[in-house]
């Protein structure tokens, strides 16, 4: 997002903390709060999308410096719990623009296992805690860090498509939240597999994301 020069600055409420474990509709709330007070929320899903595949490319340089692979010395590498903590918040922005309940699907893809939380209960731990149950019997879960890494590439890869090619989307709307569900998956498996807490990671994101100037999407800094 541009900074604006201190003419220009936008001046917001600082918003109420994020709950110790916030549900996934609270999260939701929260998202849609946070763009209104930031002016974050007239773009559009495509545009969100855009933001989403860079912070997925920032998840993937996070995993190499992790992994001890060869990186760029000039490269700016932000901690891995900060960069999925953007993935979900642009993963919850486009189910917001695109009227799916996160929790509610997320509830169907857990109903085939016992004892789960209601939609209405449903927070991160939740989800992380689903992932590390089902790494054994679901595949596309139980890969090395490198692989849950690809494949929330892929699975966010669904998300652009759908919002690239749908013309009606009301029909698109079952494979966009399947994108969407899968982005959330992978992302817990990821964060399980170094020992995050993704809604530690995110309250942690937030603090930052407080001190910052947000620009309106719509405004541009002059040329000189």
């Amino acid at each position: 997002m541009i900074a604006l020069s201190t003419t220009m600055r936008h001046s917001w409420t600082i918003m109420k903390p994020l709950p110790e474990r916030p549900t996934f509709a609270q999260l939701q709330r929260y998202v849609t709060e946070m763009e209104r007070e930031r002016n974050l929320n007239d773009g559009s899903i495509v545009e969100q999308c855009l933001k989403l595949s860079e912070e997925v490319g920032e998840v993937c340089k996070a995993v190499r410096k992790h992994e001890a692979l060869s990186i760029d010395p000039a490269s700016t590498i932000g901690s891995l719990g900060h960069e999925l903590a953007d993935v979900l918040i642009y993963d919850l922005a486009i189910a917001n623009r695109s009227g799916i309940d996160l929790a509610k699907e997320l509830h169907a893809h857990q109903r085939a296992r016992p004892n789960r939380s209601g939609a209405a209960e449903l927070t991160l731990a939740d989800l992380q805690n689903f992932v590390a149950e089902a790494t054994a019997d679901e595949h596309h879960l139980s890969g090395t860090l490198i692989e849950q890494c690809l494949l929330l590439s892929a699975r966010a890869g669904t998300v652009y498509t759908v919002a690239l090619t749908s013309q009606s989307p009301p029909d698109a709307r079952p494979e966009l939240a399947g994108g969407l569900i899968g982005v959330l998956q992978h992302l817990a498996a990821i964060a399980n597999r170094v020992n995050l807490d993704l809604a530690t990671a995110l309250r942690a994101k937030e603090k930052i994301n407080e001190t910052r100037v947000w620009a309106k999407p719509s405004l541009r800094p002059a040329v000189s």
